[in-house]
């Protein structure tokens, strides 16, 4: 089976994630058939989806899974864990008295349901009032009952989620009517803002990011750079003796973490940290996007042979939302910071040899499988290999998070 599955994030209004929403690539049915398949799965999605899962290093988080009406009929849902799956439909359909019943069933079983604003219209409504959520597709609503529905849903005690919110325009908007989960593309938009206005730090890691990018750096300049912020000492010593090194014994000294990393890690590392300290006011969820994303163009650009370009795919995923951090144009700040062309044109949209690579990473995450298929078909990338790649880039950036929290 070909498990093409991505997450994507789902916000509270305070821009922390309430779950994440799984899109499949094939009928999510195939997957609780078929026990080999579950193994494959990466520990987080694992841990959270399946019952009596408990893998090394997984962070167990609640995660929508879309199923079909048949699947509520089907014993196999109990292979579900019910603490952190939320079952989603949202495809409509007419629901029959035993649907109703099942549905009962699994909430009394420990289940949550959202279910999609159609099983609010006329003599759906009993199935409407079983929802814990109601989601609420943006792109395909007026704004007249986009206000009605959290009114609804609020006199019945219901949650709602603001789905496909493409700007923070349209998050503004939901977060006025009262709703209560987000989902969409508008944490990617940045806030531009002023260039006198960014803070001081901003343009001190700034300064950071040009020297690291520039060629390479002794580790006794780097060694005085870091010494400098408390913070950033801190953060390499919990980096290295982390679990993703797998180290005997802890890593005491900075120059001493500095050469257990050796230059080109050491560059990722001040990389990751300097965005980490810039995203103090952004989602977590950005930050953990840009690694993921700069973890999976460095496994697909091996594949395909651009072994010895590593670094510089996995800085194009580090700076793709360098805007969002910055609250300047991506151009602007991309000229400020030396990476190669080749990756700076491609981020901005241009004629590339990176440009279908950095394309088809970016379907994959919004489960976006025709525009995949087309760009996996013009890099020759056998598509049966994107899979097991984007769940190992997912593992190692828990992993990176996990040894900071």
């Amino acid at each position: 089976m070909q498990q093409l599955i991505a997450r994507q994030p789902v916000f509270t209004a305070q821009e922390k994630v309430f779950a994440h929403e799984l899109s499949f690539g094939f009928n999510p049915e195939e997957l609780l058939a078929d026990p080999e398949a579950r193994e494959k799965l990466p520990a987080d999605i694992a841990s959270s989806v399946f019952a009596g899962v408990d893998r090394p290093g997984a962070r167990k988080r609640r995660v929508i899974v879309e199923i079909t009406p048949h699947l509520l009929t089907d014993d196999s849902l109990g292979l579900l864990a019910r603490k952190t799956a939320i079952l989603q439909l949202t495809e409509a359909f007419q629901p029959t008295a035993e649907h109703l019943e099942a549905i009962k069933k699994l909430k009394g079983d420990g289940f949550r349901f959202a279910i999609g604003a159609f099983a609010l219209e006329g003599d759906l409504q009993d199935m409407g009032e079983l929802a814990d959520i109601i989601v609420v597709d943006f792109a395909n609503l007026e704004e007249s009952d986009l206000r009605l529905i959290p009114i609804w849903c609020g006199r019945h005690k219901i949650q709602t989620l603001a789905y496909n919110l493409v700007t923070r325009k349209s998050f503004e908007l939901a977060k006025d009517l009262k709703y209560d989960f987000f989902h969409g593309q508008f944490f990617y938009e940045a806030k531009i803002v002023d260039r006198d206005t960014i803070p001081a730090f901003k343009l001190n890691y700034l300064r950071l990011l040009q020297e690291i990018n520039r060629g390479d750096i002794s580790f006794n300049k780097l060694d005085e750079i870091i010494k400098q912020d408390v913070s950033l000492t801190y953060k390499l010593l919990r980096y290295i003796n982390s679990a993703a090194f797998g180290l005997r014994n802890e890593i005491e000294s900075i120059k001493h973490a500095l050469s257990m990393l050796g230059t080109r890690e050491v560059k990722k590392w001040a990389t990751m940290v300097s965005m980490t300290n810039m995203g103090e006011d952004l989602p977590e969820e950005a930050l953990v996007t840009c690694v993921l994303r700069g973890r999976f163009l460095e496994q697909l650009g091996k594949k395909l042979g651009h072994g010895s370009r590593g670094d510089d795919l996995f800085f194009m995923g580090i700076f793709s939302m360098i805007d969002l951090f910055f609250g300047r144009p991506k151009e602007e700040v991309l000229r400020d910071i030396p990476i190669t062309e080749d990756v700076k044109t491609a981020l901005l949209g241009g004629e590339s040899p990176f440009q279908n690579l950095f394309k088809a990473v970016l379907a994959y995450e919004d489960g976006d499988w025709d525009p995949l298929h087309t760009h996996l078909a013009t890099l020759g990338m056998p598509e049966e290999e994107v899979p097991d790649l984007y769940f190992e880039a997912l593992d190692w950036t828990q992993t990176i998070f996990l040894s900071d929290s």
